[in-house]
């Protein structure tokens, strides 16, 4: 039977190490922890666990520690491990499979699935985040990468998934994404500059900027609190200006304020619902397919299927004869609009190739996505008034949506976000205050609903 190891790097980890290291002690040959410099109990806890703990504080960057690690490892097999991560028990069997298979050139990957300020990430692309973590310790490893390190591999290797989930407890707060995206920032910089290409301080500020936007709103993690604020904030205003340049110096002015305080103030500016709407109806092509993921993550708990596209319902290619009282331009104009565009599996979708919609119908009736299901049953025809009323529904519900998690609310802490009352019942609700003199509050809003 081949042996393995659990290899990991760490520092100023002993707030996670004793939970990753539960989950692993009792069937791994050996554990392998080098560190770069802890001032916390990280070493006693490794030391708890029998591990073997050894330093280097000379810090090369993520790559060639994880090198250096490697180099301790004696056992046959290596998995790789964050103190942030833990084996699940289905992972574990999954892993000691394919140990005793002990299949040549083949390295594993692992179905990671991330806990992101207090909640499990299923949507947008986030799950399953297959990293390769399992391998022959004589077959690969680490490539020299400063940040954003990736396994090397044999030509000849053969990659195969694992069952199970590998758990993250990734960010606990936006105080800590921001505060560890400023490092990954410098890594990156720092490595573009080593590799010989131009880099500054400033494009690895933008390169964190950009990947803060989309994990918060292209990627959609659908967080609580102060998160779902600043997403509905981003959201909106990337809508309105679909570009990183919209909303770079409001983040950048956040990324300060997280800096100095762990209770930051939001600055973004008020967004104008109205303009807000418009936008939603032509939607530029930026953040389509962000909106339709909003959209239909509110009609279905499952995920989206892992290949789909954005299907025109009226065809991109259409027989003027079917509109006589509508000029071309009109048509053309109206289908790229929102109102016309939903998700659609990419299988499916080619099956369904340019037909018109009772021809399509039947390939939207095996479709998985929601939204597309509930289109299909609720209409028999589909032309420019369909679309023009869809367009309008869509917008009034990804602005409720917004609204929901907190738009317009930036200056409020997340506890304070008042409860959200429905459009068509808010001037009854002005009434009811005023007939029993109450100031508007979450109370005033919660009795007023119960009625």
């Amino acid at each position: 039977m081949p042996t393995i190891s659990v290899a990991m790097i760490v520092r100023n980890e002993a707030h996670h190490l004793a939970s990753c290291l539960d989950t692993v002690k009792d069937w791994v040959d050996e554990i392998i922890i080098l560190d770069s410099g802890s001032t916390d109990d990280t070493q006693r806890i490794a030391e708890q666990y029998g591990a073997k703990f050894y330093q280097n504080i000379d810090w090369p960057g993520f790559g060639k520690q994880r090198q250096l690690a490697q180099q301790h490892v004696t056992s046959d097999y290596v998995l790789w491990l964050d103190a942030d991560e833990r084996v699940t028990p289905e992972l574990r069997q999954s892993i000691q499979n394919v140990i005793a298979q002990d299949a040549p050139n083949t390295a594993y990957k692992i179905p990671r699935l991330s806990e992101v300020f207090g909640s499990q990430i299923r949507y947008s692309g986030w799950y399953p985040d297959y990293v390769i973590r399992l391998y022959r310790r004589d077959f690969a490893h680490y490539g020299d990468q400063l940040v954003h390190e990736k396994v090397e591999l044999p030509d000849n290797a053969k990659i195969q998934k694992l069952n199970g989930d590998l758990l993250h407890y990734t960010y606990q707060d936006i105080h800590h994404y921001l505060v560890k995206s400023a490092g990954y920032a410098k890594a990156w910089a720092d490595q573009r500059e080593k590799a010989g290409k131009k880099a500054t301080l400033w494009q690895g500020i933008t390169h964190a900027i950009g990947c803060f936007v989309k994990m918060y709103f292209i990627r959609l993690g659908f967080l609580d609190g102060k998160a779902g604020l600043l997403l509905a904030i981003l959201s909106a205003k990337y809508i309105i200006t679909p570009t990183i340049n919209a909303v770079k110096t409001g983040i950048l002015n956040l990324n300060a304020e997280i800096i100095n305080s762990t209770q930051p103030k939001f600055s973004f500016g008020q967004i104008d619902e109205k303009e807000l709407s418009d936008k939603i109806k032509t939607a530029h092509r930026n953040t389509v397919r962000m909106i339709l993921k909003i959209i239909a993550y509110q009609h279905q708990s499952e995920l989206l299927p892992e290949k789909w596209e954005i299907e025109h319902i009226l065809p991109q290619k259409w027989q003027s004869s079917y509109f006589p009282t509508n000029s071309d331009s009109e048509v053309k104009e109206l289908v790229e609009h929102i109102g016309n565009k939903i998700p659609f599996e990419k299988r499916l979708n080619i099956i369904a190739s340019n037909g018109y919609f009772a021809k399509k119908k039947e390939s939207y009736r095996k479709s998985k996505v929601g939204i597309l299901l509930e289109l299909a049953q609720n209409n028999n025809n589909w032309g420019i008034e369909e679309i023009r009323e869809r367009d309008i529904r869509i917008s009034d519900e990804l602005v409720k949506t917004l609204n929901d998690w907190g738009l317009n609310q930036s200056e409020a802490n997340a506890e304070e976000l008042l409860t959200f009352i429905p459009e068509e019942r808010f001037s009854d609700y002005l009434d009811f205050i005023k007939l029993f003199k109450m100031e508007d509050s979450n109370e005033s809003r919660e009795k007023f609903l119960s009625i």
